[in-house]
């Protein structure tokens, strides 16, 4: 028997200190699942204490430590939570670190929208479809009209700079 209410959505915890990345990733993201993003190893180790995730998008250079660290505590709290690990600093020794503490995989900022989705995808089963629909193997929806396509590139290629809308609007 059941009451009606809908499943607990999973929570997906982003653990970035750059303010655009945390506010994207979670704009793709939370009509889909429960997100919370945080800037630091400090933040980040009470949203560990305080929840059960169903996975972790970890930066590695955080301003209090770093996330190869984070992980290390991930893997004694939580060792079946995924991580992926999402950076613009890494190396190929981070890297090779991070896979064997256990990483799901492992993203390259600037990161494309369709890439963290199939990223994400590949590790929750299914493609994370803004419209809460389980379709595996299949990639994020894509924009038609050629407009929507350019602002969402110029975004991309600029998430790191604060760009207004008239600018994006004036460009496109």
């Amino acid at each position: 028997m059941t009451d009606g209410a809908a499943p607990p959505r999973r929570g997906i915890l982003i653990v970035d200190d750059d303010l655009w990345i945390r506010q994207i990733v979670a704009l793709h993201l939370e009509q889909r699942y429960e997100v919370v993003a945080v800037a630091s190893v400090a933040r980040a180790t009470a949203a560990l204490a305080a929840r059960r995730w169903g996975l972790i998008l970890l930066e590695h250079r955080l301003p209090d430590g770093s996330g190869l660290d984070f992980l290390l505590r991930i893997r004694r709290a939580a060792p079946r939570t995924p991580v992926i690990m999402v950076t613009g600093s890494g190396s190929e020794w981070t890297c090779a670190s991070a896979y064997r503490l256990g990483i799901r995989d492992y993203v390259i900022k600037p990161v494309e929208a369709e890439e963290l989705h199939g990223a994400i995808g590949k590790v929750l089963g299914g493609s994370p479809d803004p419209r809460g629909e389980d379709r595996p193997g299949v990639a994020a929806p894509s924009y038609t009209d050629i407009r929507v396509q350019q602002a969402v590139r110029a975004i991309q290629l600029r998430y790191w700079n604060a760009v207004s809308q008239t600018a994006l609007a004036r460009e496109v």
